[in-house]
C-alpha cells in the first residue's frame, strides 16, 4: 500500500523498448556511422511520464500491454525497480511482440 504523501497518478499508453544509439552525429544519407554505445530502456510516452512522476514523489499506476517476449520481460523488470510505480496492471499478451524503437 502506498502512503498518503504525494499525488496519485494513472498513466495509460503504449509500451515500448527504446534502443538508444549514441552516435557522434546524425549521418547524412546514404552514409553509415558506428554507434559509440547502445542502451535499451523501457519507453513510450506514458511510460516516460509515469517514471518521471514516480521519481518526483507521485504514486503512479501504469496501464499498458506488452508481448510475452524478451523485450516485454526487460520492460517489466526495469520498471519494477521503481518503488512508487505500480506496474501490476500491465498486461502480457501471449504470442504478441513488444514494440521496439531506435533512437539516434
Amino acid at each position: 500500500a502506498h502512503s498518503a504523501k504525494g499525488p496519485r497518478i494513472v498513466c495509460v499508453g503504449h509500451a515500448t523498448i527504446d534502443t538508444v544509439l549514441h552516435v557522434p552525429a546524425v549521418p547524412a544519407p546514404p552514409s553509415k556511422v558506428m554507434a559509440k554505445a547502445c542502451v535499451q530502456t523501457a519507453g513510450g510516452m506514458a511510460t516516460n511520464a509515469a517514471s518521471a512522476a514516480a521519481r518526483l514523489g507521485a504514486h503512479v499506476t501504469l496501464l499498458s500491454r506488452i508481448g510475452d517476449d524478451a523485450a516485454g520481460a526487460l520492460y517489466l523488470s526495469e520498471l519494477q525497480r521503481e518503488p512508487s510505480l505500480d506496474v501490476s496492471p500491465v498486461q502480457t499478451i501471449a504470442g504478441a511482440r513488444t514494440s521496439v524503437s531506435s533512437i539516434l
